[in-house]
């Protein structure tokens, strides 16, 4: 899957092996969404540790991350479920990854969630990021750990300020997010 996103579609990996098998591997959690056995979604969530964040390659963040924190990132849905719906992901594929890491945040309390994205593409996660509660940095790098060339910035969302905020909304998706 990661594989037809991040090689084929997007040419920004030589294989989902080289994305997944680094330095953090150790420190990930991998959340996938699957169509019987066919993989359809990843996110890959990984934690602060001695070797950092990922995104810490280009950019400090230490004035930014409050308390624990992980990265999201490797996140992807093949194209043809990016507008899917279905009984179990009402919101999409990516809106049911972003609740499992959300959840999954809670429950380890980490505070901060970071995102690296770029800024100049088709499927720039912006615009989802913002609308889950994630707030651009006014910080600008350039990302060499993916084969593009554009500008990235960084994405920054506090835990309990987005649990707070959707379980006091009465919206479909702020129960969904925040629903057991």
């Amino acid at each position: 899957m990661l594989d037809r996103v991040y090689k084929e579609e997007l040419g920004w990996l030589q294989s989902a092996e080289e994305g997944l098998k680094d330095r953090y591997h150790g420190n990930s959690q991998y959340i996938c969404a699957f169509d019987g056995f066919t993989p359809v979604g990843a996110l890959r969530v990984v934690h602060d540790s001695a070797a950092g964040l990922p995104i810490e390659q280009f950019t400090d963040l230490r004035s930014l991350i409050l308390g624990k924190a992980v990265e999201l990132q490797r996140f992807a849905v093949v194209p043809e479920w990016r507008v899917r719906r279905v009984d179990d992901a009402p919101f999409g594929v990516g809106t049911a990854l972003y609740r499992a890491a959300l959840r999954l945040c809670a429950a380890e309390n980490v505070e901060t969630m970071v995102a690296d994205v770029f800024l100049n593409t088709a499927t720039t996660p912006i615009p989802f990021l913002r609308s889950m509660g994630f707030e651009q940095q006014p910080i600008l790098f350039q990302d060499t750990e993916l084969a593009h060339e554009g500008e990235s910035s960084v994405m920054l969302a506090r835990v309990r300020d987005i649990l707070k905020l959707r379980q006091a909304g009465s919206r479909p998706l702020d129960r969904y997010l925040t629903e057991a």
